[in-house]
């Protein structure tokens, strides 16, 4: 039987290498790479790759990624969504290039006025949206997981 594995996630407010070294010698198995702003954009990321690859290896750890939670990948305006949908895909190639497997997502959740209900053409975004993150993910050998979050 194995263990379960602990870690915590990287600062906002530093670059992911930063965060990392700063929670190095609390014995965590992995971290998770914030791919969102102000420090964890692509540019910033790739910017350290070769570190952050470094570092994992010299610390047998193991990343996971977090992009933005605040996506509106079930957004009703398919602008909207569709840009989400290729800000996730941009994660999971950057996820990729950092030796990242699981790619932590969230579902939209947005929740309007009572008496106005778009739920089931929302749920319908949110599973097209997801299928299609999924589906990328597989092909670029990254696994979507998904973390629930609280309605808004």
């Amino acid at each position: 039987m194995s263990l379960p594995k602990f870690g915590a996630s990287t600062d906002l407010f530093k670059t992911a290498l930063e965060g990392m070294k700063e929670l190095q010698g609390y014995g965590f198995d992995f971290f998770e790479i914030l791919v969102q702003e102000p420090f964890g954009t692509p540019g910033k990321l790739m910017k350290e790759q070769k570190e952050i690859i470094e570092f994992v290896k010299e610390n047998n750890l193991f990343l996971l990624g977090h992009p933005p939670h605040w996506g509106e990948i079930a957004s009703m305006h398919e602008g909207i969504r569709k840009a989400w949908v290729n800000e996730y895909k941009e994660s999971i190639e950057i996820s990729q290039k950092l030796g990242i497997k699981k790619l932590v997502v969230h579902p939209h959740t947005k929740k309007y006025p009572k008496g106005e209900s778009f739920e089931e053409e929302m749920r319908e975004n949110n599973i097209q949206s997801l299928t299609e993150i999924n589906d990328y993910g597989k092909d670029h050998g990254v696994t979507i997981v998904l973390e629930n979050v609280p309605r808004k």
